[in-house]
């Protein structure tokens, strides 16, 4: 979208296919929907470009053709298979001429935060029973249509005898462009006075282009019974960690948020790092002895086998060398009997 006079909301990551023909010539139609809403008054021209990225069919290029060329760079064949380029191109819409007005500021709520729209308000509690130091979920829902993403609302803050914590907001769209729809707040909030407690209005402030007017409604008052501090409770902090899984089975029928506990596990006599303790030191040492042990008695092993190959094939050489002298005597005697022996020996 050109300029910076208007918000757009997310688009659809795949748009509406149609098709439509236009002059006697056949396009396909591609449709996003989404809300638009404008930030500043004035007078603007709307225009969106679309970036594309188009496959064109090229033309094959005509030469002389010999007896050796490819059958495949034949027109013919370039055509039937389809050749194609790609081409990026960016397609603008025609300017939309639109108008818009200024907010009053006359009768502008304090807690106002730009939502244009009509819209309808309700809040709720997890539940109508609890105790001090029990965490409760605030819930104010916000139906209607207008720009949801100005929807604000503090909830309660500073607020006396509650605690209160940052509020949470969630939208679900009620239609495909998200203009209408419905947004939910929750908020932590923890009783910290026993009695019969109300949880202060929620307060909402919007503009009703309708009426022209600010409107400002608010949820109906919430009365709670609010009992004495359980042992369970968060509030009770002298209560005895061995009762956290009976109080957590009590509240664990109550929606919304539950109360922290504490669990023990099993203690350790010290927090000394395992690589400094003696015991762990020396089976460390042991282990390295052991594998040095392993490595020596392997060397000399492989040492000792060594040594007495080469003492079996100097043996075995000296042997051969006796042999071949009688061999060399008896040939020279010209005893062919005593030759052989001594050649069969040697070998």
């Amino acid at each position: 979208m050109n300029g910076d006079q208007f918000t757009l909301n997310k688009l659809s990551f795949e748009p509406e296919q149609s098709q439509e023909i236009v002059g006697g010539q056949p396009f396909t139609v591609l449709t996003w929907h989404s809300a638009l809403a404008a930030v500043k008054p004035g007078e603007f021209a709307l225009t969106v470009e679309t970036p594309l990225t188009v496959r064109m069919r090229t033309a094959p290029q005509r030469r002389s053709r010999s007896l050796f060329d490819d059958p495949f760079n034949d027109p013919f064949f370039q055509n039937f298979f389809g050749g194609t380029t790609e081409k990026r191109i960016t397609v603008a819409s025609q300017p939309d001429a639109l108008k818009i007005e200024a907010l009053p500021t006359d009768g502008r709520p304090a807690g106002f935060n730009g939502a244009v729209g009509q819209f309808k308000v309700s809040a709720e509690l997890s539940t109508q029973q609890a105790s001090v130091g029990d965490p409760l979920t605030l819930r104010m829902n916000d139906t209607g249509s207008g720009n949801f993403d100005h929807v604000q609302s503090p909830m309660l803050d500073g607020v006396s005898d509650w605690k209160t914590y940052k509020p949470t907001a969630s939208f679900t769209p009620a239609d495909i462009a998200g203009f209408s729809g419905e947004k939910v707040f929750e908020q932590a909030i923890i009783p910290m006075k026993a009695g019969k407690q109300s949880v202060p209005q929620i307060a909402f402030s919007y503009f009703n282009p309708e009426t022209r007017e600010f409107e400002t409604p608010r949820a109906t008052l919430i009365e709670i019974d609010v009992s004495a501090a359980s042992s369970g409770s968060l509030a009770n902090s002298s209560a005895p960690m061995a009762d956290t899984r009976e109080a957590s089975e009590e509240v664990s029928g109550i929606p919304g948020l539950q109360p922290d506990h504490v669990e023990h596990g099993g203690g350790v006599p010290t927090l000394r790092p395992l690589y400094f303790r003696p015991w762990f030191v020396a089976s460390q040492g042991v282990l390295a002895f052991g594998f040095v042990g392993a490595f020596v008695f392997r060397r000399f092993k492989d040492g000792s086998s060594l040594r007495t190959g080469d003492r079996r094939r100097r043996d075995t050489g000296a042997l051969i060398s006796e042999r071949v002298v009688e061999m060399k005597a008896a040939a020279k005697a010209g005893d062919a009997p005593r030759f052989f022996q001594s050649a069969r020996c040697a070998f």
